[in-house]
């Protein structure tokens, strides 16, 4: 057996307790490697970088595995993290949407085009395995259109979809457009950058 073998079979042995003695360590000599990480960063993250960048395929290959054995694992430690550190998360989360709202944006809009028949097939599946949920949302859904107005302020055009601009009246835009900016009338959200649209949609109307 090569020293490299013995190593990894001592690894595969003793991994708990070196994962803990690790722990341990990190948390005694934090601020020791805190600010070694600080003043040797820029090294760090390109060894880092080369490493990755020269060991690829086995680093992939390893952490699929891994996720693959430790699922259960996974799951309870991160259901257990968000539990005990709910408040920062929700706190940087919002930060982070806040800051980074156009590319998110631009983001979800790319998805949404490129795995347009991957979405349909999990809404199907959710829905097939959450009949009454779904159902309860369908009359939801039903029981709060019914209390919008329908007054049209142009004429319906195939491709078009019904935009209600308020409570009461909508205009007739593309459907692309429609689905473009994700909004809410109930609540309010991005109603003033789609309505600019529909407005605007209209007065190019006017203008053919």
């Amino acid at each position: 057996m090569n020293r490299k073998e013995y190593y990894k079979k001592w690894y595969d042995e003793h991994r708990e307790e070196k994962a803990e003695y690790d722990k341990r360590y990190r948390q005694k000599h934090k601020e020791g490697i805190l600010a070694h990480y600080k003043e040797h960063r820029n090294e760090i993250l390109a060894h880092r970088k080369l490493y990755y960048k020269e060991h690829r395929d086995e680093l992939l290959a390893h952490h699929k595995k891994y996720r693959e054995t430790h699922r259960n694992e996974r799951l309870a430690h991160k259901k257990l993290y968000y539990k005990e550190h709910k408040n920062e998360l929700l706190a940087h989360h919002k930060k982070y949407c806040e800051t980074h709202r156009n590319e998110i944006s631009a983001y979800q809009k790319q998805w949404h085009e490129q795995n347009k028949e991957k979405e349909k097939q999990r809404a199907k599946a959710w829905r097939e395995n959450h009949i009454e949920q779904y159902r309860e949302i369908e009359r939801k859904i039903k029981f709060k259109r019914r209390s919008l107005g329908f007054v049209p302020l142009n004429m319906y055009f195939k491709g078009s979809e019904a935009h209600h601009i308020c409570a009461t009246f909508v205009i007739y835009i593309p459907k692309d457009m429609h689905r473009s900016i994700y909004h809410n009338i109930w609540t309010g959200k991005n109603m003033d950058e789609i309505n600019k649209l529909a407005w605007k949609w209209v007065r190019h109307e006017g203008e053919t």
